[in-house]
């Protein structure tokens, strides 16, 4: 029998494909019982990209786009809490249109 690409892969690298079908398993699970599916989504969908870019020769600086992150969050927070005592919109979810427009 004729074993596909993944795990031949595996196995060369001294890891049984069944062990890694079971972490993976058991990994997903966790992520969907803590709600962080639409997170882990995201990831995956970014790490082509990223490789990509860094194989172009432009590196993906990891700990430098962990601070912009926390920055910006921090500024958006400045920001809403400006817009609500701006505008009195008080308990209105700024991310919806809807809400902002009535």
């Amino acid at each position: 029998m004729e074993l596909p690409i993944g795990a031949l892969l595996c196995e060369s690298r001294g890891a049984p494909l069944c062990v890694i079908i079971q972490a993976f398993s058991e990994a997903i699970s966790l992520i969907v019982k803590r709600g962080a599916l639409k997170s882990y989504n995201l990831m995956r969908d970014a790490q082509y990209a990223i490789a990509k870019m860094e194989l172009a020769g432009a590196p993906f600086d990891a700990a430098e786009h962990e601070r912009l992150i926390t920055q910006w969050g921090e500024q958006r927070g400045l920001a809403e809490e400006c817009l609500r005592d701006d505008t009195g919109f008080g308990q209105v979810n700024l991310n919806s249109g809807k809400q902002i427009s009535s």
